[in-house]
């Protein structure tokens, strides 16, 4: 029973709440959202994460839109062993490549300075601890720019 929630209705949850909350918080809050960008800051690990990743988990993604749009297409496909390992390895290559490429983005914003300047509250938050340093802050995490949205609106 916990395997089919988790498997079949916790996927659909999961999408439709990131959706309705992504619209609503457009709508609502539209501030929220931010522009900016560490291009102009450092381009080359950029160039080199950001392709990886998102070559990486495009091909993902199509993979398993693929599999649910024609399963029983997949199966056939599946039902030699040679194929199947084919299949599997691309997968996996393409996992690799949009995980290789997230590294690459975390590394550049943990080590690069001047991202470090524009780097807020969230991002370090989705990077791994530290250990025995003391947790940066950011300039805009203690006095925003952004602070004076919420008196406006």
């Amino acid at each position: 029973m916990l395997d089919k929630f988790l498997f079949v209705g916790f996927p659909y949850i999961a999408f439709s709440l990131a959706l309705v909350v992504g619209i609503l918080r457009f709508i609502w809050r539209p501030f929220s959202y931010s522009s900016l960008s560490s291009q102009f800051l450092e381009n080359k690990q950029l160039f080199w994460g950001s392709g990886l990743w998102h070559w990486g988990i495009l091909w993902v993604l199509l993979g398993h839109l693929g599999a649910f749009l024609m399963p029983r297409q997949i199966l056939a496909w599946n039902a030699q062993p040679l194929r199947l390992y084919l299949l599997e390895a691309s997968g996996l290559i393409m996992a690799l490549l949009a995980l290789v490429g997230v590294i690459a983005l975390m590394v550049r914003r943990s080590s690069t300075p001047k991202i470090k300047v524009v780097t807020t509250a969230m991002i370090p938050t989705a990077l791994p601890p530290r250990p025995n340093r003391q947790p940066r802050m950011a300039p805009q995490v203690i006095g925003s720019p952004f602070s004076r949205r919420r008196e406006i609106s």
